[in-house]
């Protein structure tokens, strides 16, 4: 995992945040309180507290239909721990 900054800032990372191998979080970004950002997830804005992101291009789980994120694979979004 990489957490980084830029030449703006610093990630602020909540409590209780779960970060998967390969992601990546950077600059001046806030990460809510039980967040999961899943594997190799890029994050480059703010995440309210408890949403789940997954990679390839950090996908708010919850804002997804129930049958479309039920057909997605471990193979396209990695490993989220529950």
């Amino acid at each position: 995992m990489t957490i980084g900054h830029n030449r703006h800032g610093l990630p602020r990372i909540g409590d209780n945040v779960s970060i998967g191998a390969g992601a990546v979080v950077v600059g001046p970004i806030s990460i809510g309180d039980n967040v999961k950002i899943g594997v190799n997830a890029t994050i480059v804005k703010d995440v309210a507290p408890g949403q789940t992101m997954v990679a390839p291009h950090a996908v708010n789980l919850e804002r997804m239909a129930e049958p479309q994120w039920q057909s997605q694979s471990v193979q396209d979004h990695g490993h989220v721990d529950q």
